[in-house]
């Protein structure tokens, strides 16, 4: 008799592990990281500038997430061009731009510099 250990349930996690780090790392450009503790366990954490996002499957308890970056307009088109759901969100002030991740958690984009958020660029005439 042999007995054989399932490992069905292995595949749907490392292509979940495969996914959110494609999506984290190289279109946002986060840094995986591996806390100790209880919580780490099954779940990845990804640290953009000083804060750690929890990703994997969306929970009705998971917080709002807004990321800070260059050009909210063109990690919105990376995203778009590698075939994530790009969102305008038009409630918000000028349109802002959200990405979805391959787990169904909106990320809103907002740009680092506090002139792009108004529309133009310092030096140039509009």
């Amino acid at each position: 008799m042999h007995l054989h250990r399932s490992t069905a349930g292995q595949g749907a996690v490392r292509s979940q592990e495969t996914a959110a780090q494609r999506f984290y790392q190289d279109l946002l450009g986060g840094r995986q990281v591996w806390p100790t503790g209880r919580r780490a366990i099954g779940r990845l954490y990804f640290l953009f500038e000083q804060h750690i996002v929890e990703v994997g499957p969306v929970r009705s308890d998971v917080e709002p997430f807004e990321l800070a970056v260059d050009s909210p307009h063109d990690v919105a088109a990376r995203c778009w061009d590698a075939g994530y759901t790009v969102r305008l969100l038009a409630s918000e002030p000028r349109g802002a731009l959200a990405v979805v991740d391959p787990f169904g958690r909106a990320i809103q984009l907002r740009s680092r510099r506090p002139s792009a958020a108004l529309g133009y660029v310092a030096g140039q005439a509009g």
